[in-house]
């Protein structure tokens, strides 16, 4: 009997006995779906009124009429039951249809919920795969809104149905242990509802049960970040609860007869930095053995894969790297180069992926070759074109090391000594129209993907088969082309977008940027350029306005900015997105391929007056934006504003380059507080030198200056918070010059509210190198400043510190009073960051009065707020004080184990004060242990380093002073020590710390390196 099939998921589809069955009207689908779908026969005058509200009932059934006769044309008929006064099915004819089949699966399942899950597995397997996409997604009638009212009825309710069955899918794999599968069927389940906790809870306990913690972290912070954008709440304690478990390792087994499935798999080296691929690997092959077998050549140490752009050099250095990550046991490192405008980046860039934090006051090229000059890794370094003039810094780097490789890919050679060039072509291509088996060629077979992506009913006829290898070669196998030619199957077929493409040759254009490497092509070859044109030429000019002005953005954008910067409307926006242009990721964000980037960006650039004004939109949205949090940083929504600055760090990096290039004093003024508050707090001490080291070059003063007023707070401004990064490096000197540099220029200028933080930062420098006397009366002073101007954050600020240098034996009764005082302004004004340094002073204070329990208790508090907020030079200051907490009760266990984690984060975040004061407690350590020697010999490091601070050199003192009888007995040199003792303990000091990290990775104890 012959069989009528319909698919209603997505846009309809009518097939009868297999082949496509081609109906005219969209009313006679829409009459067929609703008839099926529904399930039973209707009158006349209410499928009339359905289908034409708007005209009255002999028209509308006239129109019906019609639309029946349409159906008998299309041999649909005999699956009618028509009558005079009602038209419903045929009960006896055989009539398929992926919505009925769906809620029968579904059906049988959700409704007797302890059936067997051997029966209700397959079903519900079934059902999810039938759900291609949304109830007739794309399909409507412009002038029924009772059908589409019905249609959207439909939808909902399929959603939720499917929703339901993913849930028990994933419930159903989970307690076999069948991961993978419970995994993918969890994802799906959130594109259905991404604000559903359940499912969030779900996915991290699978992710954390297959031992992808990392995995399931990240997806909590998904899972906050949209319920914060989203309804503007936090996840619920039983989400935080579970996130806070997996973080200590602590999820609960699943059964013991899954444990074979759950087994830990065999260690790989970590990859870092690299993106998630959201499509499979596809061809490529013979490439992949090729560059495998030049980089397992020692001769091989720079690898560049070069060709133009769009040919997927940084996917195939991707996939090469997976590949080999058993060959680099210190990992393997992605540094994506496109975001960065200069050279003058490359280094901190490079630095920034590796977590390796640069010093100021050193030049940045050395510091990251002598990091890594042992290392056995590999470093990928995507997209170096318009870095080349820096190249010859890759041939120092290789010429510094032994064992490290660089895999580089790059739209242009480097024209290195040591260069290995590969050079990456099209994919493989059909040369003969009439090939079977086209899906074999890795062209084709990308096409292929991409077209059932953006549209699951696509299909492949012979005539098509002929069209996609004629677009293929016309693209020339560019894989980047052939992904954007493939998108327009969503609206056009194989055989128009092959004339679009043939009409954009004739015009003759070429993609400027990439015409060195397509020098020797036919002209009429395809080029990237002619994709990216034949999609600026199918824009309206409002579109065109938009795009172009997109290239304003790193990294992306919210749509608030985008709206506001490219004077955008969602249509717009919305309109990108579906032609490809743009993509919003799951977090709302807008995102555009770097190499359209680029096109758009040529195309601003070729109107000067836009391409100011665009600039400076973006420039003053950014600085604004930053502005604008300037109170949320020092209150409630602290940790969430920081993570917020954070996302949008390329874009504020950009503009803050841009205004302070461009001399904009407003912006400046807007921009510098919360950036500089928040390189405080990312104890991202190195790039704040250099960004404001910048600002500070710009801010000249000059004479018959009309903004000389403003340019000289400014300057004040900055130079305070450069004042601090130095500080925070243990740079005391320089911090002490440019702080005082500060304070000039804002006392002649009465900024009362600017004198205030230069003051209390250098209280806290004087301090921090001994002079308890100056540092109180300064930080008295800036207190005084702050409580007239009843600035709450600066009083319980400077409370905090000013207790800190009070609490002696003789004042702790003050400082403590001074302290509580601190606390409690913080909690009012909802500081968590100020808590946490109330309760490290309050618990330093009872450890100094041997009050070790209280001290172990507030400490350990201050502690558990810096990590929930993310304040690594903080959590190493918590650290610290409680590895002399452990010390004094005797458990050098505990004790060293807090040392070497604070001595990891400040030796990453080069904040040496910190790192010297952890290195004392180690030698505390190692002497109680018996290891005298070394002991010693770190003591006299900590003695001789400029950096250590006067708490730390009195205790080195005290430590050395012990250990006297030993120290005399190996000739130590006195405690004073000379400039060139300082001078090598410096050069020193990063071997031992490296050294001691070493070890404590090892766990193991032998001598150190003299």
């Amino acid at each position: 009997m012959p069989q009528l099939a319909l698919f209603l998921f997505g846009p309809p589809r009518i097939e009868l006995d297999g082949l496509p069955v081609k109906i005219s009207r969209q009313k006679a689908t829409a009459l067929l779906a609703y008839l099926v779908v529904s399930g039973k026969t209707h009158s006349r005058n209410t499928l009339a009124t359905l289908l034409w509200p708007d005209q009255d009932q002999r028209r509308a059934r006239s129109a019906l009429r019609r639309i029946l006769v349409t159906l008998n044309k299309a041999d649909i008929g005999p699956w009618l039951n028509i009558e005079r006064e009602t038209i419903g099915l045929s009960q006896e004819k055989n009539l398929w249809a992926d919505v009925s089949q769906f809620r029968h699966c579904v059906g049988l399942c959700l409704t007797a919920q302890d059936k067997a899950d051997t029966v209700c597995l397959p079903l519900l397997t079934e059902a999810v795969s039938l759900y291609k996409a949304d109830f007739m997604s794309g399909f409507s009638l412009r002038d029924s809104s009772d059908f589409d009212e019905w249609q959207l009825f439909q939808t909902e309710s399929l959603r939720h149905d499917l929703s339901s069955a993913l849930a028990r899918l994933v419930r159903f794999h989970s307690a076999l242990g069948q991961f993978e599968p419970a995994i993918a069927y969890a994802r799906r389940w959130l594109t259905i509802d991404p604000l559903y906790e359940l499912a969030h809870r779900h996915l991290m306990q699978l992710y954390a049960w297959s031992n992808q913690r990392s995995a399931a972290l990240r997806q909590y912070d998904d899972c906050r970040h949209i319920l914060q954008e989203e309804l503007g709440i936090a996840p619920s304690v039983e989400t935080q609860e579970l996130y806070q478990r997996i973080q200590q390792n602590q999820v609960p087994l699943i059964e013991n007869r899954f444990s074979s499935v759950a087994g830990s798999p065999n260690r790989v080296t970590p990859l870092h930095n690299f993106p998630t691929q959201p499509t499979p690997f596809v061809g490529r092959q013979q490439e992949l053995k090729e560059i495998a077998h030049r980089l397992k050549n020692p001769d091989c140490r720079l690898l560049t894969l070069t060709g133009s752009g769009g040919m997927g050099k940084t996917r195939l250095a991707i996939q090469t790297a997976v590949q080999h990550s058993q060959a680099f046991p210190d990992g393997l490192y992605f540094v994506p180069l496109a975001p960065i405008s200069s050279t003058d980046f490359l280094v901190s860039t490079i630095a920034e992926h590796l977590k390796f934090s640069l010093d100021g006051q050193e030049d940045a090229e050395p510091q990251l070759i002598n990091h890594l000059r042992s290392k056995k890794l590999l470093l990928v370094l995507d997209n170096f074109e318009h870095l080349i003039k820096k190249a010859e810094f890759l041939s120092e780097i290789l010429n510094q090391t032994l064992h490290m490789k660089l895999l580089v890919t790059s739209q242009e050679r480097l024209n290195l000594q040591g260069e290995w060039v590969f050079e990456i072509n099209g994919m493989d291509v059909p040369q003969d129209d009439h090939v079977d088996t086209i899906e074999k060629y890795s062209a084709v077979a990308l096409f292929l993907q991409r077209a059932h992506h953006v549209n699951s009913h696509f299909t492949l006829t012979s005539r098509e088969k002929r069209q996609i290898i004629q677009i293929c070669r016309m693209v020339e196998g560019v894989p980047l082309a052939i992904e954007l030619a493939a998108a327009w199957v969503r609206v056009l077929s194989p055989q128009e977008i092959a004339a679009e493409i043939q009409r954009i040759y004739t015009s003759q254009n070429n993609l400027d940027f990439l015409a060195t490497t397509l020098r020797d092509v036919p002209p009429r070859h395809r080029t990237l350029r002619s994709v990216f044109e034949h999609s600026w030429q199918l824009l309206s000019a409002e579109e065109q306005r938009v795009f172009r002005r997109l290239s304003v953005f790193r990294g992306g954008g919210q749509r608030e900015a985008i709206e506001w910067i490219t004077e955008a409307n969602l249509r717009l926006i919305t309109a990108l997105v579906d032609k490809s242009l743009l993509t919003r990721n799951a977090l709302g964000r807008y995102e555009m391929h770097e190499l359209l980037r680029r096109y758009a960006a040529e195309k601003l650039h070729g109107s000067k007056a836009e391409d100011q004004v665009v600039y400076e939109r973006h420039a003053a949205y950014y600085t604004t934006f930053l502005h604008q949090r300037e109170k949320q940083l020092k209150g409630v929504a602290q940790k969430e504003t920081l993570a917020e600055i954070a996302r949008e760090i390329e874009n504020v990096r950009a503009a803050w380059h841009w205004v302070v290039a461009q001399g904009k004093l407003k912006e400046i003024e807007n921009g510098l507080e919360s950036l500089g508050h928040f390189y405080a707090m990312y104890s991202w001490f190195q790039e704040g030198v250099e960004a404001f080291g910048r600002a500070v070059e710009t801010l000249q003063l000059k004479n018959n200056d009309p903004h000389l007023f403003l340019k000289q707070v400014l300057r004040g401004r900055v130079l305070t918070y450069l004042g601090w990064f130095f500080l925070r490096q243990g740079l005391y000197d320089q911090a002490k010059y440019l702080l005082h540099q500060s304070l000039d220029l804002l006392q002649d200028t009465d900024e009362q509210e600017c004198i205030a933080l230069p003051l209390s930062y250098l209280g806290i420098l004087a301090g921090e190198v001994g002079d308890a006397t100056e540092a109180k009366r300064t930080l008295q002073k800036s207190l005084d400043i702050y409580r007239d101007r009843d600035d709450q954050w600066g009083i319980a600020w400077t409370l905090s510190h000013l207790a800190y240098h009070t609490g002696t034996s003789e004042h702790q009764t003050e400082a403590r009073a001074l302290l509580n005082e601190s606390l409690s302004i913080y909690k009012a004004i909802g500081n968590k960051q100020g808590v946490a340094v109330a309760l490290n002073n309050l618990g330093y204070i009872a450890y100094t009065q041997q009050e070790f329990t209280d001290a172990q208790e507030l400490l350990q508090e201050s502690l558990a707020l810096r990590r929930e907020i993310g304040f690594p030079r903080g959590i190493a200051v918590s650290l610290n004080n409680l590895g002399l907490v452990f010390e004094a009760l005797n458990d050098y266990q505990s004790s060293q184990s807090c040392y070497h984690e604070s001595l990891k984060i400040a030796s990453d975040i080069r904040a040496r004060p910190l790192a010297l004061s952890a290195l004392e407690g180690i030698a505390a350590c190692m002497a109680y242990h018996g290891n005298a020697k070394d002991a010693i010999d770190i003591l006299t490091l900590v003695l001789y380093h400029p950096a250590s601070n006067k708490e730390t050199l009195n205790r080195a003192i005290h430590a050395i002073n012990r250990l006297d009888s030993q120290r005399n007995a190996m000739g130590a040199a006195e405690l004073s020590p000379s400039s060139l003792q300082r001078e090598l303990a410096t050069h020193r000091f990063d071997a031992v710390v490296a050294e001691i990290l070493k070890l404590n990775t090892n766990n193991h104890h032998p001598e150190l390196e003299p």
